[in-house]
């Protein structure tokens, strides 16, 4: 039969010194509870597991758990162990290679890689107590069932349908190698492991039936000797002289035997009765041990399911979990889209109202510069008309001076023109001829038109300034 245990850190460092046969200080084993080590027999243990260059298998567990994801917590069960006895009916010759089949069966099952046995930490054979048996320990590695990666996690290693088929599945594995049934499976292992109090409390209660077998034999055979011996009337006659009986030898031989075992055994036949209520009674204690137990387990299954329960509550509050933190990530991921949305949206208004104040600023700034020029251009026509207002001014200052009216003739133009040929305001000269010629051609005189124009020579130009300032001077055509 077989069961397991599993084992955090604080746990591990005395197990494996037990494992290993480790002394103490006063020169003792180290016992894990109160294993009873033959220490003439400690010399044939040995360790199936394969030997490493690391100092202990503490090293080997804390390098085994770094290389993979392992939590870093107290409770973290960093070692699982199973202990697999050899049953008593096995062929104690044949006792290695069951041991040596049984670790082939573990390591399928949990020493990982197959080729370097990753996961083992050790599997000792110990034959130097009551039964022998096989501490098989190793790290629980499993891969992750969302990224594949390997992490410690005794639970899923060791699961509820694994402790279900580990007997029925050892016992197959034996039995294809073997060709008989092991013994394997048991009233210990039928309805699942046990305990190791239930398992050792049981072991007590067989030997204690043993125990009473072997007294009730002695019970039957003082028995039949109590039987066998006649009524002594029997035995032999009474002589004829005194009180003494005679007996035949055959007879006298049966007597001595008797009376010689009663005087050996009479001890043991007194204490037989004692004994027998002893054990009934430590039977009986036995029994109620083993109801405890019974109940113990039964309790123990209850609040299995309580646990399987708040585990499936667990399971529903963690799946609410991802729910609700996949929906705050979706939200978030909306709030975020939405906030760069409205951001690029106030990002182009910003850009497009800044354009357009640029317009506006650049289209203010133009009209403002037309302005400016008109404003510009204005003033200095403005001031180049009061220039030539004022020239005009003193032309006709000049000309009144001439004292022309419409009785003066053309002979007296042509003389008071004469007059002022050389004089500093020859402009006002060339305005009069202009208009004399103009009066000449009006009345069809071109030749003399001609003559005044080649003599004296005005613009057009300054008549038309002559007769926009000064429209009011006009003067009567001369009488030819």
């Amino acid at each position: 039969m077989a069961h397991m245990n599993k084992y955090a850190r604080s746990a591990v460092g005395q197990l494996c010194q037990h494992y290993e046969r480790k002394k103490k200080e006063d020169g003792e084993y180290v016992k894990f509870g109160n294993e009873d080590i033959d220490l003439t027999k400690t010399h044939l243990n040995y360790n199936l597991a394969p030997q490493r260059s690391l100092k202990n298998q503490i090293e080997f567990i804390n390098q085994r758990c770094s290389e993979v994801k392992c939590l870093n917590r107290k409770d973290v069960n960093v070692m699982v162990s199973w202990v697999v006895t050899q049953p008593k009916d096995f062929p104690k010759e044949r006792s290695r290679e069951f041991f040596e089949k049984t670790y082939e069966f573990l390591n399928t099952r949990y020493g990982g890689d197959e080729s370097n046995e990753q996961n083992v930490i050790s599997a000792y054979v110990h034959l130097d107590e009551k039964s022998a048996h096989m501490h098989y320990a190793f790290v629980p590695v499993v891969a992750d069932k969302k990224s594949g990666k390997p992490k410690v996690s005794a639970k899923e290693a060791i699961s509820k349908g694994d402790l279900l088929t580990f007997h029925k599945d050892l016992e197959k594995h034996l039995y294809e190698h073997f060709g008989f049934e092991v013994g394997i499976i048991n009233g210990a292992t039928k309805e699942g492991n046990l305990s190791i109090k239930a398992l050792k409390l049981k072991s007590e209660v067989d030997g204690l039936v043993e125990k009473k077998k072997n007294l009730q034999a002695g019970v039957q055979h003082y028995e039949d000797l109590a039987v066998a011996i006649d009524d002594v009337s029997n035995i032999g006659t009474k002589s004829l002289i005194g009180k003494n009986i005679s007996v035949p030898p055959d007879k006298y031989a049966l007597m001595q035997e008797q009376s010689k075992a009663f005087r050996v055994n009479k001890d043991k036949i007194e204490n037989i009765d004692k004994l027998e209520k002893s054990a009934k009674m430590y039977e009986d204690w036995a029994k109620t041990e083993w109801l405890d137990v019974r109940q113990a387990k039964s309790d123990c299954e209850q609040e299995r399911m309580k646990v399987n329960d708040l585990y499936k509550q667990q399971l529903n509050l963690n799946k609410s979990h991802e729910w609700a933190t996949r929906r705050i990530r979706e939200l978030t991921q909306e709030k975020k889209e939405t906030t760069d949305k409205l951001k690029e949206e106030m990002r182009v208004a910003l850009e497009k109202a800044a354009q357009q104040r640029l317009s506006e600023v650049k289209i203010e700034k133009e009209r403002n510069d037309t302005l400016n020029r008109a404003n510009a251009d204005l003033s200095s026509k403005n001031a180049s008309l009061l220039k030539e207002k004022a020239d005009k001014d003193k032309e006709i200052a000049k000309l009144k001076q001439l004292n022309l009216n419409s009785n003066t003739g053309f002979a007296d133009v042509v003389c008071a023109l004469g007059t002022l040929e050389n004089s500093e305001n020859r402009s006002v000269i060339k305005g009069i001829r202009d208009c004399a010629v103009r009066w000449l051609r009006e009345d069809g005189h071109p030749d003399l038109a001609d003559m005044a124009q080649t003599e004296v020579g005005i613009s057009d130009s300054i008549q038309k300034r002559i007769d926009v300032v000064v429209p009011q001077v006009r003067f009567a055509k001369p009488k030819l």
